[in-house]
This record gives structure tokens, sequence and C-alpha cells, in this order.
């Protein structure tokens, strides 16, 4: 009896697809600090392990890994915050310069459609119109205090979670099929390469997010002292803004160097931005060509349409938290699926450079 294939099943599985992703936009304000959560946790975990190691009492080391990822995570908000405050302060000091560049470069702007009129860049760069815009940023200083402390709250439970999760899974395994008769030998070895692939995803995935992590503290800080030897306000804020747009392969550099250039161009003159502009290109030369190769190896790589297609997607679905956690995401998947027999095809489509073909048989 040949079996006929339902036309019904290409449409259930898309009708499937469309909800989920539909309860993935609906559910944001759940998944973003779920997810981020876990990315801190498998982040700083190698710190509660090497406490743990150094026999630090489980209670202690716990708490002092909390202070730490808290310190960390109230620092770069109370950054943002200062800044956005700054802002308001500074755009009146650069409305001469501003109305300066205007005169310098609005007949090769109004040629190429641009309206920068001085009555334009007036009403633009008007400081009242900034107000209302710094009282909007300071008033997400309440959300953002509750999302810090939901993530804190999250990390707690996943960093207490982590040391008995192994034992929990083998367990769980190993009285999987209660009513079979499987030998003892069986079972707790299958149970054990379970446990094993588990543990070497975590390993990759933890290797990613540190290196990935490491790198663009790395950016972040050329950025912010080159910027302060140029002379440049605000470099802590320009700083922050390339530590995080690293997670971007390519693009996020691009759009990291656009604000500290206008900035200096504004403030310093043609020389400042050119040389605010070397120095990102200088910096992601050394940092993105050369030392995070390097570090992250050849496994770790990614295709640029994989990473172009991620942000879209996430970036779609998330906004602008979602086009910083595409990357990692892309990468998470990409580790799941090569640690998988069956679904390793797609981490070889996702991969960074095609893989060497097979040797040609010798006749």
């Amino acid at each position: 009896m040949t079996s006929t294939r339902s036309p019904m099943h290409p449409l259930l599985a898309t009708a499937c697809l469309v909800v989920i992703l539909a309860g993935l936009k609906a559910a944001e304000k759940f998944f973003v600090p779920v997810l981020f959560a876990l990315f801190v946790a498998v982040l700083f975990l190698p710190v509660l392990s090497w406490l743990r190691a150094k026999r630090v009492p489980n209670a202690l080391a716990l708490l002092l890994t909390l202070v730490l990822v808290a310190a960390i995570l109230l620092g770069l908000a109370y950054v943002m915050v200062l800044s956005v405050e700054r802002v308001a302060d500074l755009v009146p000091r650069y409305q001469a310069q501003f109305e300066d560049l205007q005169a310098t470069l609005g007949p090769a702007a109004a040629r190429l459609g641009f309206d920068v009129s001085r009555e334009s860049l007036a009403k633009k760069l008007d400081p009242e119109r900034l107000i209302p815009l710094a009282t909007r940023a300071l008033s997400g200083v309440t959300a953002l205090a509750w999302f810090l402390l939901l993530v804190l709250l999250l990390v707690v439970f996943t960093f207490v979670e982590s040391r008995v999760f192994p034992h929990k899974l083998r367990a769980a395994l190993e009285e999987a099929r209660p009513g079979e008769a499987v030998s003892d030998d069986t079972l707790p070895d299958e149970a054990e390469r379970v446990v094993e692939r588990f543990a070497r995803i975590t390993d990759d995935i933890q290797r990613y997010l540190v290196i990935k992590t490491a790198v663009s503290v790395a950016m972040g800080v050329v950025v912010g002292v080159w910027l302060w030897a140029v002379g440049v306000d605000l470099p802590l804020l320009w700083g922050l803004l390339a530590f995080l747009l690293n997670y971007i392969p390519n693009i996020g550099s691009v759009a990291a160097a656009v604000p500290p250039a206008v900035l200096a161009l504004v403030q310093l003159g043609t020389g400042g931005a050119v040389a605010v502009l070397a120095g990102f290109l200088l910096a992601n030369l050394v940092i993105g060509n050369i030392v995070e190769p390097n570090l992250m190896g050849r496994s770790l790589g990614l295709s640029p349409l994989v990473v172009l297609l991620s942000l879209v997607f996430w970036g779609w679905l998330w906004g602008m938290i979602g086009t910083l956690l595409a990357v990692p995401l892309a990468m998470i998947l990409k580790i799941l699926v090569e640690n998988s027999p069956n679904l390793s095809w797609i981490a070889r489509l996702m991969d960074a450079r095609p893989h060497p073909e097979p040797a040609p048989k010798e006749p």
C-alpha cells in the first residue's frame, strides 16, 4: 500500500512557524532578559568555577561572582545614563560649530539633495527640542533598573542550577525508559554520551562568548583611549558603543565609527574626523582581522550571509536588543547543530569558509 504525502503538511508547518514567530515577538519582554541572563551566566561561569577550584566555599564563591557581575552591569548602565545627561549639555556648545560647518559644506550637500540650510540646522539642533528626548531617555532608567534586577535574579538561579544540572540530566536519562528491559551497562553508557555532548556544547558556547566578549572589551578600551587622546567628547560613551557593536561583525564597527567621527568633525574639524576614522580602521585591522580570528579559530566562524540574515531576522523580531543578540544566537545554533550527527550539514552551510573537498580516490 503506497502512502501519499498530504498537501496539508507544508501548510501546517508554515502555520506552526508563524505561530512560533508571533509568540516570540509577543513574549519579547520575557525572552530578552532570559537570554541576556543566560549569556551573562555562561560568560561568568569560568569565574565561579575558578573560585570553587581554589576551595572557596560555594556560597562565598557565588556571592563574589554576583558582586562582580552586578558591578560590571551597573557600571555600564551608569556610563549610559551619564552620557545621556551630558549630550543635552554639549549640544548648545556646538551650535556655532554646526553653523560654521553648514557654511562650509552646505553648497555641496545641497547639490546632493540634503537640506542643511541654517534654518534647518537651527530647528533640528534647538536645545529645547532635546529636552523631551533627554527626559524620555532618563525616564527609562527605572525600566533599566528593573531589567538589571531581573537579569541578576536569573543569573543567581542559573549559577545555582549549573552545579547540579549535569547530575540531574544523567539521572533523568538513566530513568528515561523505566518500562524497557535495558541492561545496566547500556543505558548508563548512552546517558554518559549525552551528558558529554551537552558538556561539549556548553564548553564551545562558553568559549565563543568569552573570546568574543574579551575582544569586544579590547575594542572598546582601544577606541575609548584613542578618542580621549584625540580630544573627542564622551569617549566613554563611544568606547561602550564600540564594545556593544563589536558583537556584530563588519557592520557593527562601521556603525560605531560614525557618531564619534561626526562629533569630531564638528568639534575638531576635518583633521579630528580623519584621526578618529584612522583609529577605528587600525583597531579593526588589528583586533578584528588578526587577533579575533586567531583566537576564535576556523570552527567559530560564520558566513557573512548567515550574519546578515540573522541581523535582519532578530532585529525585526526584537529590535535593537535582537540585533545585538543576533550573531551570538546564530553562533550558538551553529554549535548545537555541529554537535548533532544528523544536523551537522547545517553547520557546514553556516560556516565562514568552505570545507575542503575530499581527495580524489586513486584508481
